[in-house]
């Protein structure tokens, strides 16, 4: 039996086999590439309460308690990722409050945006406070402090 001849030429074998090993190294470039880029840190972040600390200014003080406790333990958040929180604000008082201003007491926790501030809640109504937070990229298991800065 006589072996079977290919009718390419050695030089077109040769681009094939660089074509090849070509089309195999973009391959694992962007396979790599789309693995990296897309990888979780791992890390994950649970809220078990947010605690929200109303820091009173003269002659305000009618959005409740000084400290209060939001239970958050509803789900798990990735490590490095942005989450929005909500907080109903009512007045319990006789005149107006405005929040002044947020911020995170929280270590590895950065206020990113919030509602437009001032908010002004007029007495007798609720309002709603919405924020959105960084979180740490580490692993984060406890309560996030924020506080409001709260004036007439």
């Amino acid at each position: 039996m006589q072996p079977i001849e290919s009718q390419y030429s050695p030089e077109l074998k040769t681009n094939r086999k660089r074509m090849t090993y070509v089309a195999i190294a973009v391959i694992i470039v962007v396979s790599g590439y789309f693995a990296v880029s897309h990888m979780s840190t791992g890390d994950t972040v649970n809220v078990n309460w947010l605690q929200v600390n109303l820091q009173y200014t003269a002659g305000s003080g009618n959005l409740g308690p000084a400290v209060q406790y939001i239970q958050e333990n509803v789900h798990t958040i990735s490590g490095g990722t942005d989450h929005t929180y909500t907080i109903t604000l009512r007045d319990r008082g006789t005149s107006s409050s405005s929040v002044l201003s947020i911020s995170s007491d929280t270590p590895g926790f950065l206020i990113k945006s919030s509602s437009h501030l001032p908010i002004v809640v007029r007495p007798g109504s609720a309002t709603t406070l919405s924020f959105t937070v960084s979180t740490p990229s580490a692993n984060f298991v406890g309560n996030l402090v924020v506080t409001l800065v709260v004036g007439p």
